[in-house]
């Protein structure tokens, strides 16, 4: 099965709904820069960076890496 970066993410911020991140994008922030993110598709980066910060991937990625 494979692993969902929204399902993950709910869990670590210990919020209750997918919506909930968007009110929380530092803390979302800080908890990608702590996770295996080679176990998501890069579709699914996608998609999460899109809702919850509303850019691209490359942008979040970018500034994970400082």
């Amino acid at each position: 099965m494979e692993r969902d970066i929204f399902d993950d993410m709910i869990k670590r911020v210990e919020c209750s709904y997918v919506s909930d991140l968007r009110y929380n994008k530092k803390i979302v922030e800080s908890k990608l820069k702590t996770m295996d993110l080679s176990l998501y598709d890069e579709k699914q980066l996608e998609e999460f960076a899109q809702y919850v910060f509303n850019c691209g991937w490359s942008e979040i990625g970018g500034k994970l890496d400082k």
